[in-house]
C-alpha cells in the first residue's frame, strides 16, 4: 500500500534537505508547498501581504498538490509532503486524507536545536541556495516558533535529528 510521508518540523530544522534526500533515496515524488507557492505567486506579491491573500494561495497550492499526489498514489507510488505541518490540525487533516484514499501515512519529525535553526535560516537568507524560497526574517521565524505544535507520542513520529544537516 502506498504511503504519504509527512515531513514536519520548525523553520530551519532541515525539512527540505531531509525530504529531498529521503525522496531521492527511495525514488519517491516530493511535493514542497514553499516551492509551489513561490513558483506560482511570489511574482504577484502585493506591497503589503495580508493573511487572507497568503492563506488563499496556500490553500490553492495544497489543493493542487493533493490532486496531483492522488494520481501518483493511485499508481501505487509513495509521495513525500514537505509542508512543515506546524499544527496538529494540519497533520490530522493530511492523515485523514490518506486514510480516505486507503493509503498509509508516516510522520517524519525533523528536529534541531533552536540556535542551529536560526543560524541555518540566516545562512539560507544570505546564500539563497537551492532550498531558499523567500527570506525568513526574525519576526517570521519567531511567529512560526510560537505557532508550532510538537507532535505527540500518539502521532507516532519518526524523529530525525538534523543537527548535521545544512539547510
Amino acid at each position: 500500500m502506498p504511503t504519504v510521508h509527512l515531513i514536519c518540523g520548525q523553520t530551519g530544522a532541515g525539512k527540505t534537505t531531509y525530504a529531498r534526500a529521503f525522496a531521492a533515496k527511495n525514488n519517491i515524488v516530493r511535493f514542497s508547498l514553499d516551492e509551489w507557492f513561490s513558483n506560482l505567486f511570489i511574482a504577484d506579491l502585493p506591497e503589503e501581504i495580508s493573511f487572507e491573500w497568503n492563506i488563499d494561495r496556500i490553500q490553492r497550492c495544497q489543493l493542487q498538490i493533493r490532486q496531483t499526489a492522488e494520481q501518483i498514489l493511485a499508481c501505487g507510488h509513495d509521495v513525500v509532503m514537505d509542508m512543515s505541518f506546524d499544527t496538529r490540525e494540519q497533520r490530522d487533516r493530511y492523515r485523514t486524507w490518506a486514510i480516505n484514499l486507503e493509503m498509509d501515512s508516516r510522520l517524519h519529525y525533523v528536529k534541531a536545536d533552536p540556535a542551529i535553526r536560526w543560524q541555518r535560516t540566516q545562512q539560507r537568507n544570505r546564500d539563497r541556495n537551492e532550498v531558499f524560497v523567500f527570506e525568513v526574517t526574525k519576526p517570521i521565524f519567531d511567529f512560526m516558533e510560537q505557532r508550532f505544535e510538537e507532535p505527540g507520542p500518539d502521532e507516532q513520529p519518526m524523529e530525525v535529528t538534523s543537527d548535521a544537516l545544512t539547510d
